[in-house]
């Protein structure tokens, strides 16, 4: 037996619990069969007995009624004393009433001294009959009644004492079968105690054995297990796998094993995990080093490409608005295509870098409520003389949605507008139309549709709309363009929760249309950036005609930058021009002449612009000298940067030679 509860599994278990389970429901079901028949056949027994036994007292009570008081006796006594024939009619039906009740009483059943009862009352109930007879006779006669009850003396004593016998015998038979009952019930609760001992006895055995297997086959070697699995780090290479527990067969060393191919599997594969890891975090290195490069190579050509195109555009326009000599038309044609061909490449340029830097994730936007109607209207303008060049009209319906305001930053969702619509403006053909139109969508989305009459996307190409350096098969015409305007204004809308699709029909144009995040309605001012009249300032300038005459150092390394500068402040009255090649000369030369303004680079060899500019704010011969940056560094955040360092003003290359000159002439009138 102990040999075999050591070597029980849990399916061994599970075998011997069923086995059990129908054995007990056997035994039980033949125990109640047996106990059921048994208690039937007790209340079958007490009930026949106890009906048998009611009937024949119900009988005797009767009987007592028909001998006694009001009956036979009774009846017979008055006939004699009052000789009236309804008593000895009642006498008559009380000897009747006798022997039917003792009729039915033999039926149930009677025992010899029943049976003598019976019969000794019969014979009483005989004398009287023949009493009663020879009374009726005698009294006919008119015997007297002295006569009479010498003649019909009849004795009642054995009568009485026979009833007396036969309520005893009655009350004997319900105590014997009361003895029977109580025999039964006695068998019956012996035969349920053994069945409850037997089946109790069964429940500790199981119980005991059960309890045995879950502590010393299950709790221990459980505990163990756990205890094993605790330790365990899969994470640690050639950790101890688990100890074998029990049989071979056993379910806990099945799991043991199970759980050893577990853990050599994990370690297998986190082996891999760990160096694919390793290999992405290397890759990860080497594209963010190859981003970073990216980002310097883009900085570095960024400012490289500027440079020379300071001096390409800053000498063209000194060449187109020169009013000492004025160039023929052919000459303007000429400088004007300089300047086109320049912008146009600054504009490759700015769009490459903004491109690189959404790429890479640092462009952030501002979102605030802008009002809708604002923006069309600048960005219309703004490209309003590009479309009246070509005779196209720009059709604007604001009507649905007046006064609206959208969550946009308000920089970046004006740059998508001037896209859309110039775009609709170089891609439509000449003479053609601009149909801008704005609604409210489910009271949550602003749309606005741009749509054009050129000669639309065929659907082949509609994948490659959005595509960098795609010009969709414009690239050889005149039409200038980088490809990556739609790309940087997708992105720029997703930025700003918004979203941008078109449809176009071939031969008819095509609309784009964009959809952004409508404001709650609040009121707003949003400062107009487009350019007025007022902005506009000749190259020419005349600041220090007749009054005081100024002086401007430029702090530039590049001669063909510091030639343009030359020739710009030339035209300016009343200012002189100093120069220095590096920083360190600059700041000499700016604490020993004192120079009223100081045009700064930043890009210097040695110490750069920023570390100049410390040193001219620290010293106190320099520090009220106002510095203006004039730099290739052209970055929003380059800007920001020069702003926060303590630059007056921030002009980025290539220059705007009126931008300059008004910047300077602000700087000089507050020194007037």
């Amino acid at each position: 037996m102990i040999s075999a509860l050591k070597t029980l599994t849990i399916n061994r278990l599970g075998k011997w619990l069923t086995s059990f389970l129908i054995l007990t429901a056997i035994i039980t079901t033949i125990t109640s069969v047996i106990l059921i028949r048994e208690i039937t056949n007790l209340n079958t027994l007490w009930v026949s007995s106890e009906r048998h036994i009611t009937q024949k007292q119900a009988y005797l009570s009767v009987l007592r009624g028909s001998i006694g008081y009001g009956g036979m006796i009774h009846n017979f006594k008055n006939y004699l004393i009052r000789r009236d024939k309804k008593y000895l009619l009642s006498a008559h039906r009380s000897v009747l009433e006798i022997k039917i009740i003792f009729s039915g009483y033999r039926v149930l059943g009677v025992s010899a001294e029943e049976e003598s009862a019976i019969s000794d009352i019969e014979s009483v109930t005989r004398e009287y009959m023949k009493a009663i007879i020879r009374a009726e006779i005698l009294i006919d006669r008119n015997y007297a009644i002295s006569q009479i009850d010498e003649q019909v003396a009849v004795s009642d004593a054995p009568a009485l004492l026979a009833l007396r016998r036969l309520t005893n015998a009655v009350a004997a038979l319900r105590q014997e079968k009361a003895k029977v009952v109580s025999g039964s019930i006695n068998s019956l609760t012996v035969t349920i105690y053994t069945a409850a001992i037997g089946i109790g006895l069964l429940l500790v055995v199981v119980i005991l054995t059960l309890a045995w297997f879950i502590r010393f086959r299950l709790i221990n070697p459980l505990g163990k297990l756990v205890t094993a699995i605790g330790r365990v780090n899969p994470s640690v290479p050639g950790q101890l796998r688990l100890p074998s527990i029990g049989r071979v067969d056993d379910e806990l060393n099945m799991v043991a094993t199970a759980t050893n191919r577990f853990l050599d599997s994990m370690e297998n594969h986190l082996s891999k995990r760990r160096n694919a890891e390793k290999a992405l975090e290397i890759a990860k290195e080497e594209a963010e080093n190859a981003n970073q490069a990216k980002s310097e190579f883009l900085s570095s050509m960024s400012h490289e490409l500027r440079t020379p195109l300071n001096a390409i555009l800053g000498f063209a326009q000194l060449m187109q608005f020169d009013p000492d000599t004025p160039l023929t038309d052919e000459q303007k044609d000429s400088t004007n295509q300089i300047i086109k061909g320049g912008n146009h490449l600054l504009e490759l340029i700015d769009q490459v870098l903004e491109l690189a830097k959404i790429e890479a994730g640092k462009m952030s936007v501002s979102i605030e409520a802008v009002s809708i109607i604002q923006l069309l209207d600048e960005s219309i303008s703004m490209v309003q003389t590009m479309a009246e060049k070509r005779n196209i009209s720009i059709n604007v319906n604001t009507d649905d949605c007046p006064n609206v305001e959208a969550m946009a930053d308000y920089t970046r969702l004006k740059q998508v507008l001037l896209n859309l619509l110039s775009n609709a403006v170089k891609y439509n053909s000449d003479g053609g139309s601009i149909s801008v139109v704005t609604k409210v969508e489910d009271d949550n989305f602003c749309y606005i549709a741009i749509s054009d009459t050129g000669p639309g996307i065929p659907d082949d190409k509609r994948d490659a709309v959005f595509q960098p350096f795609n010009r969709l098969g414009h690239e050889s015409s005149e039409i200038e363009g980088t490809g990556i305007g739609l790309v940087i204004t997708r992105k720029m809308m997703h930025m700003m929760n918004g979203n941008i699709d078109f449809k176009s029909e071939v031969g008819k144009g095509t609309t784009f249309w964009i959809e952004i995040p409508l404001a709650e309605q609040a009121s707003m001012s949003i400062p107009s950036t487009a350019q007025t009249q007022d902005d506009i300032v000749t190259i020419k300038s005349s600041i220090g005609a007749g009054k005081k005459s100024y002086t401007v150092l430029y702090v530039e390394d590049n001669p063909a930058n510091l030639m343009l500068m030359e020739k710009i402040i030339e035209r300016m009255s009343g200012v002189n021009l100093i120069s220095s090649h590096n920083a360190e000369l600059g700041l000499e030369m700016a604490e020993e002449q004192k120079p009223d303004i100081i045009l700064l680079d930043i890009n210097l060899p040695g110490m750069d612009g920023y570390e100049a500019l410390e040193h001219l704010k620290i010293n106190e011969k320099t520090s009220s000298i106002p510095v203006i940056a004039v730099t290739a560094q052209a970055t929003k955040s380059d800007i920001k940067k020069g702003r926060h360092a303590g630059f007056v003003g921030y002009i980025t290359k290539p220059i705007q030679v009126p931008e300059l000159i008004k910047i300077i002439e602000e700087n000089l009138n507050t020194k007037a």
